[in-house]
């Protein structure tokens, strides 16, 4: 029973590592432009509007948690998203901000 616990809770730690992850905006932006087809990273900086610098960090870091993949074609770097269901659950929870921005809106207006 202990080992079981254990595991979860080292599960938890995982969940909330992968959620702080996706708790930057830039990094959405990223996961949302990666959604359909891969992208190089210039095709990124244009669509997102942040220096490459800026870019290629946030890049790695979704790189070292496996929420994206690159390839390299010549002189150009390829990403896609490693996992689609991580777009669709950020999708969900944009789709609930937007109900509680309509809730609150609701509420400013009564």
């Amino acid at each position: 029973m202990r080992e079981k616990e254990t595991n979860n809770e080292e599960i938890y730690k995982i969940h909330a590592d992968l959620c702080q992850m996706l708790s930057n905006p830039t990094r959405l932006k990223i996961l949302e432009k990666l959604k359909d087809r891969e992208k190089t990273v210039s095709k990124l900086v244009k669509e997102i509007g942040v220096r490459q610098a800026n870019l290629s960090q946030h890049l790695a870091e979704l790189r070292k948690r496996n929420l994206v993949k690159d390839r390299r074609e010549g002189a150009n770097v390829y990403y896609k998203v490693a996992y689609p269901k991580v777009v669709k659950a950020c999708n969900l929870i944009r789709e609930v901000v937007f109900e509680q921005l309509t809730e609150n809106k609701e509420l400013i207006e009564e």
